[in-house]
């Protein structure tokens, strides 16, 4: 997922642009091998009318999508726009649990591994 500003077809500047794969693992492609991907326009009048702000907006789709194991803390926080242990205070803010399986542990001790040996 990226989020841009930029300029509607009807000329106005949204305040939010947010290009989505959808697809679990990798980018979905056509029969040709070009990426596909979906994009919404969040305009300045929604946000306006939700009473939220771009950055609360990035955080939102964050929170929703790593409850949903769908990103990782890293990723999620990447969204997000925050550094990891600020995104875990959200998370922990929103009473949403950090979901930490011994494959990314294993994960984890090899990077730690790989980077003691340097």
């Amino acid at each position: 997922m990226r989020h841009e500003t930029g300029v509607s077809a009807s000329g106005h500047k949204p305040s939010l642009l947010i290009s989505i794969n959808l697809q679990p693992h990798g980018r979905p492609r056509d029969d040709c091998g070009i990426i596909k991907q979906t994009a919404r326009v969040i305009s300045d009048d929604i946000l306006e009318s939700a009473h939220v702000t771009e950055a609360e907006v990035r955080s939102e789709i964050a929170v929703a999508l790593f409850a949903r194991e769908r990103l990782t803390l890293a990723q999620a926080a990447r969204l997000a726009d925050l550094p990891q242990l600020d995104f875990q205070s959200l998370l922990a803010e929103r009473k949403v649990p950090i979901h930490y399986d011994v494959e990314e542990l294993e994960q984890d001790l090899k990077t730690l591994k790989r980077l003691a040996t340097r």
